[in-house]
């Protein structure tokens, strides 16, 4: 998401060297929450994600002077907790990402009506379905759906095209669909929505 033309202005530019805390505490301050829960939501784990958002922006610190400023801070932030994420499930040996619970899409990607208005049964059992999906495409599900990023801005944070996030949203969607259809993810017979 492209930083509103207000933030711009209210921050200070990330290359002069005394400004550089600055601009870090201005990052923490706007993108520090975002960086958390998907840290959170890549690694199932709060003191993990801690850790993995600490991380992130000390990388982000380090690298400031190399930020070309090519995409939004938020995009270059999500890319760095990408890989710090997949870093730290790597050498725990794990490789399955969380995601958060986001609305069911229509084929044009917005939210479907029925999916705005789901009982804390039908959250959980869309929960569990997104929770089965394979990791890339619960990456494309957190990044559209809890970060409400473009498809641009989900391609260059995991490095894909614009047209292979459709695929894998497109992809996404239809397992979802499935694994409601067989039971909600865990249990269950009802798609959210109240259809069968």
């Amino acid at each position: 998401m492209q930083p509103a033309p207000e933030e711009k202005k209210n921050h200070p530019e990330p290359g002069a060297a005394d400004t550089r805390a600055a601009y870090l505490d201005f990052l923490m301050r706007r993108y520090g929450d975002q960086v958390l829960k998907l840290a959170y939501f890549y690694l199932k784990d709060y003191h993990l994600a801690e850790d993995a958002a600490q991380e992130v922006f000390l990388k982000a610190f380090r690298r400031l002077d190399g930020f070309r400023g090519e995409s939004a801070p938020g995009t270059w932030l999500y890319r760095i907790t990408v890989n710090v994420c997949l870093d730290c499930l790597r050498r725990a040996g794990r490789r399955r990402l969380f995601s958060m619970l986001g609305p069911a899409a229509d084929d044009e990607g917005a939210p479907a009506p029925e999916a705005l208005f789901l009982s804390a049964e039908e959250k959980n059992q869309l929960l569990q379905a997104v929770l089965r999906l394979p990791l890339k495409y619960r990456a494309v599900i957190v990044l559209r759906y809890f970060h409400d990023l473009e498809n641009t801005e989900i391609a260059a944070i995991l490095g894909l095209s614009p047209g292979n996030v459709r695929v894998r949203l497109f992809r996404a969607h239809a397992l979802l669909r499935t694994y409601l259809d067989e039971g909600g993810g865990s249990g269950g017979g009802k798609r959210p929505g109240g259809t069968p």
